[in-house]
């Protein structure tokens, strides 16, 4: 599993991927989870011009571990085909605590 963290790292998708996959049994699953970028929330924030990400003196603090690129799901399943894996299923949560109050 893969929670929360593809989005953080400075390599393709692909490329991160790769480096688990020779770690799956052939009957194991690899498990992303991440943030949509094509989410109804995220669309609708940007449609009403509305900040997707933090506040700026936390985005140009270095170390304060914001996402670097978000991903569309087609291309985390790329990725996936890229690395000879089997796309099963997806998910969607409203759990952001970018929406919560």
């Amino acid at each position: 599993m893969s929670l929360e963290n593809i989005e953080h790292i400075h390599v393709a998708p692909s490329e991160y991927i790769a480096k688990f996959v020779g770690s799956l049994s052939s009957e194991g699953y690899f498990i992303i989870s991440t943030p949509n970028m094509g989410s109804f929330a995220h669309l609708y924030r940007i449609f009403m011009m509305m900040p997707t990400l933090p506040v700026p003196e936390v985005t140009f603090d270095l170390n304060s571990h914001v996402h670097y690129r978000e991903y569309m799901p087609c291309e985390i399943i790329e990725a996936y085909e890229k690395n000879g894996l089997k796309y099963t299923s997806r998910a969607y949560t409203n759990e952001s605590p970018a929406f919560r109050k």
